[in-house]
């Protein structure tokens, strides 16, 4: 797909957190979640591997911490190929909606603390 293509394809899916990267021999769209422990975000991660078997494309994903300790944990999602594809954006968008879905609303708060394990950074 070349690169204004896939700029415009990345807005018409919505997916205005993910980050566009051209460089020789790859394109690829990059995007980092945050969850409230490393439990929840290696649940995401395994929620991202269901669904890249059902596409067959195939992201990398960087699940961790800087400091063993520290809130939140992070999961880097980066689904690249020498020529990104629509098969490869709607992947993205799969992830996305997964995630947004996990978001807690302003009515979903227990003394709070959110019943979901994303959280906003």
């Amino acid at each position: 797909m070349n690169p204004e293509r896939i700029g415009l394809t990345v807005i018409d899916l919505g997916l205005f957190q993910w980050t566009v990267i051209l460089k020789t021999g790859v394109q690829a769209v990059r995007r980092t979640y945050a969850f409230a422990n490393f439990e929840h975000a290696t649940d995401f991660v395994a929620m991202i591997g269901k669904q890249a078997e059902q596409s067959q494309v195939f992201p990398q994903v960087l699940t961790g911490t800087e400091v063993a300790e520290a809130v939140p944990t992070l999961v880097e999602v980066t689904i690249a190929d020498p020529d990104l594809k629509i098969e490869h954006l709607i992947l993205a968008k799969a992830i996305e909606g997964a995630y947004v879905a996990q978001m807690p609303s302003s009515q979903e708060t227990t003394a709070g603390a959110a019943k979901t394990p994303a959280v906003h950074v």
